[in-house]
């Protein structure tokens, strides 16, 4: 009878120990999906807010605040830029084929419109010769409105992206189940 309750006993620690592994396994799932929802919500984020520097000429108070926050949205967008493909490319195992191709596709509008900013960026920054400032400058207008509407269609896209695209397509991987171990 002693016997019989010993072994009643190691398996409810054995089922415990089964629960407490499956719900630990569940936890760390749950940290690294996170980990990725949350990378790509803060990239997403910091590149919409991301905007080509005004010109030397405009208002010199917006532009130098301006500047500042560019350049730390764009710094936090280069430093994440390898992070960002590293979680992206891994989304497959954590969440399939379907959410993978989403990620792959926002990632290519973050840093399509990193580059798009920092060329606009550039043209603004490059002094004009007053010899030729009308043609130069039409020629920089017809140039600037071409990475304009490339800022402005990737805007788009991030914007519906970090406000209804990734909690949809993240909500069913992001939901914890009630703790599962018994007592």
């Amino acid at each position: 009878m002693l016997n019989m309750h010993f072994t009643q006993q190691q398996v409810g620690i054995a089922v415990s120990q089964k629960d407490i592994a499956e719900d630990k396994h569940r936890l760390e799932l749950f940290e690294k999906r996170f980990e990725t929802y949350e990378l790509f919500l803060d990239m997403a984020l910091k590149c919409h807010k991301l905007s080509p520097d005004r010109r030397p000429y405009e208002d010199s108070t917006k532009t130098t605040n301006e500047r500042e926050k560019n350049a730390e949205y764009m710094k936090f967008v280069r430093d994440n830029e390898s992070k960002m493909i590293s979680l992206g490319e891994g989304s497959i195992f954590l969440f399939g084929s379907e959410v993978k191709s989403i990620l792959d596709d926002v990632r290519v509008k973050i840093l399509s419109k990193a580059e798009l900013v920092d060329s606009l960026n550039d043209i603004r920054r490059t002094d004009i010769d007053t010899t030729n400032f009308i043609s130069e400058l039409s020629g920089k207008r017809e140039e600037e409105r071409g990475y304009q509407e490339g800022i402005s269609s990737c805007n788009t896209f991030l914007k519906e992206f970090y406000e209804k695209k990734l909690p949809e397509i993240m909500e069913p991987y992001l939901k914890m189940t009630p703790y599962l171990a018994k007592d």
